[in-house]
């Protein structure tokens, strides 16, 4: 932590329970705030597990093509400039590792969530899928749930026929307990293959080893030439872990897991009470 918020040049922050409100809007005051900090001169870059398609509402929202603002999506497997539209990636999940880890999650009787092509596939075993449709009522009372939700969705056995390429991450809803145990089998059965993070308790997101959004802010840094002391980053999540411990100042959500606000230097107010807005308002403008 450098502790010098006027050195900061670049604020990145985490989406869905960060920047947004349990309705998965962006309010008024924190629209506000962030347009203030990129006339300043601010530059602003939107770290998410989520694809470019579905920042597009942000990005209009706070006017990131204008300001040359950038998104890192999929938990840090690509950056992309939202004004020139220049993009870059780091290695997919390759599909016979996508396959891997979607046999794991069969043996333990989980839905594997992938999503590509705009739409949402449910993989697993008959009985795993029968329990989820069973479950889709409580599924989505969880935001994680909710910012997927309006995607075509399909439930199969066989992702094969779908899966013509890689992807950057697939998800897992569960009980807590069932995901560590299988976040523990998964990197016992594939050492060193996958990194694996929550992004909430009961949504387990897997990676190809080494993309974290901590990594990606780092890469970030060199194609803006800013010093990693120049950022400032906000998150809630397992996967900020690595984002707050990379910037200059790492900032958890009120709202925010505890493993997070460990790692934290900053605790903010929650998203409900617009706690990015007022840490930004208070300590930067």
């Amino acid at each position: 932590m450098n502790g010098d918020y006027k050195k900061i040049k670049l604020i990145a922050t985490d989406i869905d329970g960060t920047l947004v409100n349990s309705k998965g809007k962006i309010s008024s005051k924190t629209k506000e705030i962030l347009l203030q900090w990129q006339k300043q001169g601010g530059k602003i870059a939107l770290v998410s597990g989520r694809n470019y398609t579905d920042c597009l509402p942000l990005i209009e929202d706070l006017n990131l093509a204008k300001y040359g603002g950038y998104i890192i999506g999929a938990n840090g497997q690509f950056i992309q400039n939202c004004t020139t539209q220049a993009r870059f990636e780091e290695e997919k999940l390759s599909i016979e590792q996508c396959l891997q880890i979607i046999d794991s999650a069969k043996s333990m009787q989980l839905v594997s969530v992938l999503g590509f092509d705009n739409k949402l596939y449910n993989v697993g075993t008959g009985f795993s899928l029968f329990v989820s449709k069973v479950y889709s009522i409580a599924r989505k009372v969880q935001w994680i749930y909710r910012q997927v939700d309006g995607y075509p969705q399909t439930n199969t056995t066989d992702i094969r026929p779908y899966l013509t390429e890689g992807l950057g991450k697939i998800g897992f809803f569960s009980r807590y307990k069932k995901l560590l145990k299988f976040e523990k089998f998964l990197h016992q059965s594939h050492p060193n293959q996958f990194d694996t993070y929550f992004v909430a308790k009961n949504w387990l997101e897997v990676t190809k080893k080494g993309t974290s959004k901590g990594n990606a802010l780092f890469k970030l840094c060199e194609i803006e030439e800013l010093s990693i002391d120049e950022t400032l980053a906000f998150g809630d999540g397992g996967n900020d872990i690595s984002l707050l411990e990379a910037a200059g100042i790492g900032v958890a959500m009120g709202n925010g897991m505890s493993q997070l606000k460990e790692k934290a230097d900053f605790i903010c107010d929650t998203n409900k009470n617009e706690g990015l807005a007022k840490f930004i308002e208070q300590n930067l403008l």
